[in-house]
């Protein structure tokens, strides 16, 4: 369980560093700006306080205890949300559509809509081009304990965004928690996603991580030399190297 909350934490964090690039691609105005910014900062709390009231099996609506005045702000994003959705024309731009959606399954992620958030952000992942949100929706199936499904979703995301960090890492911390993948499955997903994600340094410091606690020193150090390599403007992966090089 604990594993799980870390988990959607560390990705609606992601979504709220993100989102206002996102958002000034897409052209949107100030007030839906500010919106998806409200939206995604909240996400982190109602993660964390949906997990620990889940009862167990697929969940499709939750009660997220909220506060009157949190209530009737999140009813209010809805109705802003619902609006910026029900005035999609044809001429719309794909991207431009997909982060309505968006909107609109943030705001009923929010308040514990989970089976029609879940609609709202697959009419998102159709379009095959709003980056953040697939993290977003694996949060939200996570939550709703459809792991086989977050499974998917994330495979999908990553055949189409294969450089995707915390998308990697979430996966893999999906198929340790609820798949119980092993130490060789941990090191063939890591090595998979070192590759896949054209070497970025964070990944091959999650393999310099993995290797010490198999107490692989050597294999550890090779990884930590790679981030240190791929990213010197890091000083802790030089450390690292040089940590290991003295013992």
């Amino acid at each position: 369980m604990t594993c799980q909350v870390w988990q959607n934490f560390s990705a609606a964090l992601c979504f709220a560093e993100r989102e206002p690039y996102l958002v000034s691609e897409c052209g949107m105005e100030t007030n839906t700006k500010r919106l998806i910014a409200a939206v995604a900062g909240t996400l982190l709390l109602v993660t964390v306080i949906a997990y620990t009231t889940m009862p167990k099996g697929l969940i499709k609506k939750a009660d997220h205890g909220l506060l009157p005045d949190k209530q009737t702000a999140f009813e209010l994003q809805l109705q802003v949300a619902q609006k910026s959705v029900d005035e999609i024309t044809k001429d719309m731009s794909p991207d431009e559509r997909a982060t309505r959606y968006s909107v609109l399954g943030r705001a009923q992620y929010l308040l514990g809509n989970y089976q029609e958030a879940r609609e709202a952000f697959e009419k998102t992942v159709s379009a095959k081009r709003n980056f953040p949100v697939y993290l977003e929706y694996y949060n939200l199936l996570t939550a709703m304990h459809d792991f086989e499904g977050a499974r998917k979703l994330a495979r999908k995301g990553l055949e189409i965004f294969p450089i995707n960090i915390d998308l990697w890492r979430s996966l893999i911390a999906l198929e340790k928690s609820q798949f119980s993948a092993d130490a060789q499955k941990e090191e063939e997903l890591l090595l998979e996603a070192f590759h896949k994600s054209e070497e970025q340094p964070d990944l091959a410091a999650d393999l310099g991580r993995f290797y010490e606690t198999q107490n692989n020193p050597t294999e550890a150090l090779k990884y930590w030399k790679v981030a240190a390599e791929k990213a010197p403007q890091v000083p802790f992966y030089a450390e690292q190297v040089k940590r290991l090089e003295v013992k």
